[in-house]
């Protein structure tokens, strides 16, 4: 609760505040970020997180997580 209270807030602050050029930059870097983090992860990794927790419930199985 209180991270969607903060993410509000964050969001509230910064409406009108920031313009558009800034608010592609700052999109275009945390995709990449992501982009970046997302190949490191499943480079090690069968499965994503969620999709590995998904897998576990609906199977109730623990599937392998890392690559072999």
């Amino acid at each position: 609760m209180t991270t969607t209270t903060d993410t509000a807030t964050v969001l509230r602050l910064a409406v009108g505040r920031v313009a558009p050029p800034g608010v592609l930059a700052t999109a275009l870097a945390l995709f990449a970020v992501q982009a970046v983090g997302a190949r490191w992860w499943l480079r090690r990794y069968r499965y994503g997180p969620l999709e590995w927790l998904l897998r576990a419930w609906t199977t109730l199985t623990l599937p392998p997580l890392r690559r072999s």
